[in-house]
């Protein structure tokens, strides 16, 4: 059990009640949960998740291992549609070759769980998640490339800094913008479509607007 809170006093006092009910032992800070590792910093008051140990076993899994990697999750030149799925006997028998086992809806099951501490290849998984239905070679070869792309930052330290104001997390809820702006809480300022994070999510983009991306969600390498 992973125990959280804004007061030590009151994670402290929690966990006093439930040793009166269960007999339980404090193992300190979380190291590990569900297979992602924690690692805090106390000093700038961050906390930082990865999932590198799990990457290496899903790469194991499916005979990736010794991939070559690649910078990007989906490279803007796959446009993947039904019109490539499998629509004969033979096409279907060559797909099965191909695969080689291989299957599709395992190797997207297991990168869905890698998008805890890999936001960024949510949007990859969402489009190769559209074929498990019946996926062809096209498609079969677009997760094996989030895969390599998993490759060249198993290393990394996926992080995740958390304010260390308690205030940021209070206001972080839903808010009303036009009172915001009245209040001058808010300053609305253009964005160019460039500049526009939020399409790391959405889009396919070229290498240099990914890694632009990745590292303003905090995703960095060590």
């Amino acid at each position: 059990m992973a125990v959280a809170g804004k007061s030590i006093k009151k994670v402290q006092g929690f966990k006093t009640a439930l040793s009166h009910e269960f007999e339980i032992s404090d193992l300190g800070d979380l190291k590990y949960i569900l297979g992602i590792q924690i690692m805090r910093n106390h000093e700038v008051r961050t906390i930082s998740m990865n999932q590198t140990a799990y990457i290496h076993q899903i790469l194991a899994r499916f005979g990736m291992s010794k991939c070559m990697p690649v910078s990007t999750p989906l490279a803007v030149k796959h446009n993947l549609s039904t019109s490539q799925s499998p629509k004969t006997e033979e096409e279907v028998t060559k797909y099965l070759e191909y695969s080689n086992g291989l299957h599709y809806l395992e190797i997207v099951g297991a990168l869905l769980y890698a998008t805890q501490t890999h936001p960024d290849i949510q949007y990859a998984i969402s489009i190769v998640l559209q074929f498990g239905g019946n996926s062809g070679k096209p498609h079969l070869k677009a997760a094996k490339c989030i895969l390599r792309y998993l490759k060249d930052t198993a290393d990394n330290q996926d992080c995740i800094a958390l304010a260390c104001n308690p205030v940021t997390h209070t206001h972080a809820k839903h808010i009303d913008i036009h009172e915001c702006i009245e209040n001058k809480e808010v300053n609305l300022q253009y964005c160019s479509i460039k500049d526009t994070i939020a399409d790391i999510f959405i889009k396919q983009l070229p290498q240099e607007a990914f890694e632009c991306f990745r590292s303003a969600l905090g995703i960095n390498k060590i």
